[in-house]
């Protein structure tokens, strides 16, 4: 292996791992309906993003050859920040049924903000409660997903 791709070597790995699983999941959308741009069928989405996946791909491709070399695993995430994304994320699945998407949105970023090393609690209870009113606005009251706000 030439030395210019081998220093290149993870993001070209990164570039081709995208490729492959957009073309992975435009494969197995294949099945769905694409339907119309104005009555969208079950696989419009799915291919949709399968396409954008592929390109970006290429595109990170393109990048990675053109751009100098890259450090691959110099530094490391600490462990603690690694067991708050986490609990992020297991917060998140354990509020949501019982306590209603505000809540568990709200816990889940709280918690993933302490993985940073710059800590405000102030900034994360100020981020906590902005995201999860967002994710309220855009879920519940623009797409009209049947999701409860609180569940209490």
């Amino acid at each position: 292996m030439s030395g210019y791709v081998k220093e290149r070597l993870p993001n070209l790995l990164s570039a081709l791992l995208s490729i492959a699983l957009g073309l992975f999941a435009l494969y197995e959308s294949r099945i769905y309906d694409v339907g119309e741009l104005r009555d969208m069928g079950p696989g419009y989405f799915p291919i949709a993003c399968a396409i954008a996946l592929i390109g970006l791909g290429v595109l990170l491709f393109i990048v990675a050859l053109r751009s100098g070399p890259s450090e691959f695993g110099s530094e490391r995430p600490s462990l603690i920040s690694l067991l708050l994304i986490g609990a992020s994320l297991l917060s998140f699945a354990l509020l949501i049924e019982d306590y209603g998407l505000f809540p568990a949105i709200a816990v889940a970023v709280f918690i993933s903000t302490f993985a940073s090393e710059n800590r405000n609690i102030l900034r994360s209870i100020l981020l906590a409660l902005l995201t999860a009113a967002g994710c309220v606005v855009i879920f519940v009251y623009v797409l009209a997903l049947p999701i409860k706000v609180f569940a209490l």
